[in-house]
């Protein structure tokens, strides 16, 4: 087996989905940087990676939007007060509002990572680092 049909994957899958620098997944990896950046030519890689945050992009919004109606029906039934309260539908508020607080502590890390240079080059060890920080707040 090739190195490009070993690696290759793993490496698309690092830069799509875990928005690796090509350094990093080189390190990761190890191979060269110029190898990294060869393979994202060859995929179109740059394209699945817009692609893909576009669908991430979505679905928060789409997220948030759901977290709204939910809470503007269960604002109407409080304010109707003949009529109970769904206890399904706070339920699924309250689940959904634990979701966006790991949503945006997520977005906020990113944002971080991709404006500290140091940060970048740090590769896979981050992208660790970072699931267990909010696998952690899942915990507690």
């Amino acid at each position: 087996m090739s190195k490009k049909q070993a690696l290759a994957p793993e490496a698309e899958r690092l830069y799509i989905q875990e928005g690796m620098t090509f350094e990093g997944i080189a390190g990761t990896l190890g191979i060269a940087e110029k190898t990294v950046r060869l393979w994202k030519d060859e995929g179109g890689w740059e394209e699945k990676r817009r692609s893909f945050l576009k669908g991430k992009e979505q679905f928060h919004q789409e997220l948030f939007g759901l977290a709204r109606k939910l809470a503007e029906q269960i604002k109407t039934s409080l304010n109707d007060m003949g009529k109970p309260l769904d206890g399904g539908r706070v339920r699924l508020f309250v689940s959904i509002l634990d979701k966006l607080d790991v949503v945006k502590g997520y977005e906020d890390v990113v944002r971080k990572v991709k404006d500290d240079p140091a940060l970048r080059k740090a590769g896979s060890d981050l992208a660790t680092a970072i699931r267990e920080e909010l696998l952690k707040g899942d915990e507690e």
